[in-house]
């Protein structure tokens, strides 16, 4: 069976190579993605500058899932430290690792490019802004 006659991912599908990558600085955060998907990187360069050696880092690896179940445009976050998790339907989901500043996630075919510019990426650093604390010199995760 497969995921749309179960209603549930195949999660070891979702283990695949991550070839496209790009450095970025978005809201003066470095963020360095490694995706399955040419399109994300694009959408990612566009909205993003040129990073410069910035001090607050974010590594993401977003694996686009076409078998994923794309059924709810509407997104919850749930936290419990020192990881958040951002889910959208049965197919979307992004984990962020406050500690280690990274992110690891599938988006469903259903999430566009645009969708996860707009809505996913201002929310995964508004929560990084906002619950990472400072460390010893003051400094903050991202």
């Amino acid at each position: 069976m497969t995921a749309t006659h179960t209603g549930v991912p195949d999660l070891l599908r979702r283990f695949v190579p991550t070839p496209y990558s790009v450095t970025v600085a978005v809201r003066a955060i470095e963020i360095a993605l490694q995706t399955n998907d040419a399109g994300l990187i694009a959408a990612l360069e566009k909205c993003g500058k040129s990073a410069v050696a910035l001090k607050n880092k974010l590594r993401a690896t977003v694996v686009r899932d076409d078998a994923a179940p794309g059924d709810g445009l509407e997104f919850q976050v749930i936290t419990a430290w020192p990881v958040s998790t951002i889910l959208m339907g049965a197919g979307t989901i992004l984990a962020l690792d406050h500690g280690r500043c990274e992110l690891l996630g599938f988006l469903a075919p259903a999430i566009s490019d645009r969708c996860f510019i707009e809505q996913l990426l201002p929310t995964i650093l508004d929560l990084l802004e906002q619950t990472s604390p400072p460390s010893a010199d003051g400094a903050r995760c991202v």
